[in-house]
């Protein structure tokens, strides 16, 4: 035992003793404080003086040290000088920065013998940290707000490369999937152009092209392989099936055709599980760094995961530039890359609109529903693709119901209900659909349902006998391709 130890413990005091100290050193009042500051100026100035006349003169002098259980007695008192002495901070600081002729030096003799000003130098730390994580060029806040706010005409002209990998494993599909892209936007005379093309093992599965050009949306889709459902992958086809379709386009801003989502990276719902963590400068314009985590159903294995991931955002625009995803063993399962960004006058054409209508009209493509069947017979009815069922429905006056019913395990699974309406060959659903979690748990006869969200939005297209779903929510079947259940008829 140290010596300083059994010092402490031969002057042990208990609760009754120290309550009884703490009654003799009551909190000080105004005036008090007001003499106690004033005589601790002037035995600063004293000791200051002092020490400067023997500075030379002092040397081996031993420090005298209290007893530790005088310093114990001493709490009550010092606590209760402490909290009077918090009250007043603001005002014993403005009369040392008016009465010390040396602010510098009284500050720092202050800081090492009273707690009082300890509690404002770190009060003034703290301050300094917080500035020191805003020193972005924007805040969390205002990112949200780009995301959310799809009317501001954040820029004229965009134009981009990007390169997309799916690396996790898909029921059917356990390759890597890479695709690559081109894509150009003008605000101005309301125009865009772009491709897509998605490869297996460097082979072509899927291309993929857009325009937008007098406010007509056209796009069309060639498809070189079908789903093997028997042996997983891909089975070729001697030859493409090309379809296309047109509708008008209606959204304010250009910008929704920025590819993958324009803030895939920004979760607006759950902002504070993720945070701005870096900044850069690319090109004169402010790139920010952001990482986070999300939670995603595990459709395979009927459980619920987090996930990792990171991104990148152009500051002034909201844009995603990178966006990367990490399963739980840190592998990366998904990844979205922007390459040669350019905005405004800088922005690249590198197919006009005109010139990806021609190539769509002149390259063999068929417009859906153009073989006389009409919508209704088109699309409703039963469409499967592994565990995931959709059902189809025509209500009356153009209005559609889709309801896709997805299981997890034989205990639980997830029902998406969309209101649709027909738009230029597609089903489409604007943002009023909703999530359904439903579990049956050990024990009980009924099921537990809770309801994710009501504002999911979906599109239903048909390609050739095969109907994909592209759900914005979660884009978790951007890769099924459905056929329908002849069984169910």
């Amino acid at each position: 035992m140290k010596k300083s130890d059994k010092m402490f413990n031969e002057f042990d005091i208990d609760l009754e003793t120290a309550d009884k100290i703490a009654k003799e050193y009551p909190s000080l009042s105004d005036s008090a404080r007001e003499r106690m500051f004033n005589m601790t100026i002037n035995k600063m100035n004293i000791t200051n003086t002092a020490n400067e006349e023997d500075i030379d003169s002092v040397h081996g002098v031993e420090k005298y040290n209290r007893p530790r259980w005088i310093k114990f007695a001493g709490m009550a008192a010092a606590f209760a000088i402490v909290a009077g002495a918090i009250g007043g901070e603001s005002y014993l600081l403005h009369k040392m920065k008016n009465t010390d002729p040396n602010p510098s030096s009284s500050v720092t003799d202050v800081t090492t013998t009273s707690a009082v000003t300890t509690n404002v130098t770190t009060t003034v730390a703290v301050a300094e940290t917080t500035k020191e994580n805003n020193k972005f060029s924007v805040t969390k806040e205002e990112l949200i707000e780009k995301a959310n706010d799809n009317s501001v005409k954040y820029f004229d002209k965009f134009s981009a490369e990007y390169t997309v990998i799916l690396n996790e494993l898909r029921e059917f599909h356990t390759e890597p999937e890479t695709r690559t892209g081109k894509v150009y936007l003008d605000e101005v005379e309301m125009t865009a152009s772009g491709t897509e093309e998605n490869f297996v093992n460097d082979k072509l599965i899927n291309r993929s092209l857009f325009a937008v050009k007098d406010g007509q949306e056209i796009n069309g889709d060639e498809c070189w392989t079908e789903t093997d459902y028997v042996n997983g992958g891909y089975k070729f086809l001697e030859t493409p099936i090309r379809n296309y379709d047109t509708k008008p386009f209606t959204d304010n801003t250009i910008i929704s055709k920025i590819p993958i989502g324009r803030n895939i990276a920004i979760d607006v719902n759950a902002p504070d599980n993720w945070e701005i963590t870096g900044e850069r400068t690319e090109n004169g314009r402010k790139i920010v760094s952001i990482s986070g985590v999300q939670k995603g159903d595990n459709n395979y294995e009927g459980v619920y995961r987090e996930y990792t991931y990171t991104g990148e955002i152009d500051a002034a625009t909201g844009i995603t530039i990178s966006y990367d995803v990490c399963d739980s063993a840190g592998n990366k399962s998904y990844s979205y890359k922007m390459t040669n960004y350019k905005f405004d006058d800088d922005a690249v054409v590198f197919k006009s609109a005109s010139d990806i209508i021609n190539e769509i009209k002149t390259g063999g493509f068929t417009k859906l529903g153009s073989d006389e069947r009409g919508a209704e017979e088109i699309y409703t009815g039963s469409w499967i693709c592994g565990r995931a069922i959709i059902e189809i429905s025509y209500e009356s006056d153009g209005l559609y119901q889709a309801k896709v019913s997805w299981s997890s395990s034989a205990a639980a699974h997830v029902i998406w209900d969309y209101p649709l309406t027909l738009d230029n060959g597609k089903l489409v659903c604007n943002g009023n659909g909703k999530k359904t979690f439903v579990e049956f748990k050990e024990g009980e006869t009924e099921a537990t349902e809770t309801v994710e969200y009501t504002d999911g939005s979906a599109e239903f297209i048909i390609n050739g006998d095969h109907l994909s779903w592209n759900n914005f929510n979660e884009h978790d079947a951007d890769d099924m391709i459905f056929e329908k259940n002849s069984e169910a008829y």
